[in-house]
């Protein structure tokens, strides 16, 4: 999925998404050995997606809402600090 699409997509589709990155998460933890079915583990795969999704949330971000027109020709190509 990219960007673009990561952008637009609807609350189903984040929410299928999120379905997807858990599962992925319960497997990993099955093929190290853990029980993704106890009780401390429960929640764990959610969180963890939800987790990655906050960690990347910038691919979510427009640059030119981020820089806010702060963008402009100098005519210059020098930096002075």
């Amino acid at each position: 999925i990219g960007a673009e699409k990561r952008r637009n997509e609807s609350e189903e589709e984040r929410e299928a998404r999120l379905a997807k990155m858990s599962g992925a998460v319960k497997t990993l933890l099955e093929c190290i050995g853990e029980d993704p079915d106890r009780e401390g583990l429960l929640k764990t795969p959610e969180r963890y997606a939800k987790a990655l999704m906050f960690l990347t949330k910038g691919y979510d971000e427009s640059m030119n809402n981020i820089m806010n027109g702060a963008i402009f020709n100098e005519g210059k190509y020098h930096i002075y600090l």
